[in-house]
């Protein structure tokens, strides 16, 4: 998980230097449930969690993209959300050395059992939405 914001939130309100500087930004909520996810970031050796503020929450991955690419504020989403706008340049990401190891995201299904084709067709778009992140999201034995 990582912070980022649009080149132009930062301009007009800075750029957070320190984990705690993000208190004086508008940081984007995602709700899960009902309830507003924490942000884990690393603060040195500890990592913190960190409460967003509840001004702007959203409960949609791509509304929280959208937010942060249209300047509303940072947000604090995974990797492969963010890849394709950070390379463009229309996100930057903030306070790197802060990122937390992602939560990982796993495909089962019985060896001996044939994948039905709406699975199938669920492992390929997401592999094919991952494959351009810069995410290793094949398991050592998918090679």
């Amino acid at each position: 998980m990582r912070v980022c914001g649009a080149p132009a939130y930062l301009k007009a309100k800075g750029t957070p230097r320190t984990v705690d500087a993000l208190s004086r930004h508008e940081c984007l909520g995602f709700s899960l449930h009902g309830r507003v996810m924490p942000w884990r970031l690393r603060d040195g050796a500890k990592v913190r969690q960190l409460s967003p503020g509840r001004r702007i929450v959203v409960n949609s991955g791509e509304a929280l993209i959208d937010l942060a690419l249209g300047g509303v504020g940072l947000a604090w989403v995974c990797d492969f959300m963010m890849a394709r706008a950070r390379r463009s340049g229309e996100l930057v990401e903030v306070l790197e050395e802060s990122a937390c190891e992602e939560t990982p995201i796993h495909v089962l299904s019985l060896p001996a059992r044939r994948v039905l084709p709406k699975v199938r067709a669920f492992i390929e778009f997401v592999a094919a939405e991952l494959a351009g992140s810069g995410v290793d999201w094949r398991s050592p034995d998918s090679n």
